[in-house]
């Protein structure tokens, strides 16, 4: 799994800033699962290397106890690779996945 980080342009129509527009800026980095390791090739971008190696916590449902329970995302993994991907854009970044 290989996913490319690109970070996100803010452009603004107009005087009174009322349409804001998204785009995908400048690149940043590559970052690819081999062998249950993770391999980062991109600049050094400490808000992206923090978002990256950090453990991600999600909420998974129980079914048996009608509850939630919290599961830990260790980086490595195929299942916290695709949670940086989904969330990525909350820090300030777009994400492309390339199918290998």
């Amino acid at each position: 799994m290989k996913v490319n980080f690109y970070k996100i342009e803010k452009k603004r129509l107009g005087e009174d800033d009322v349409v804001i527009i998204y785009t995908k800026g400048n690149f940043s980095g590559t970052l690819e699962i081999k062998d249950k390791q993770m391999h980062f090739d991109g600049q050094n971008d400490s808000e992206l290397m923090d978002i990256i190696f950090r453990p991600y916590h999600i909420a998974v449902s129980d079914n048996r106890s009608r509850g939630v329970q919290d599961k830990v995302l260790q980086p490595g993994s195929s299942q916290h690779l695709e949670a940086v991907r989904r969330s990525c854009w909350s820090h300030g970044y777009i994400s492309e996945m390339e199918e290998s």
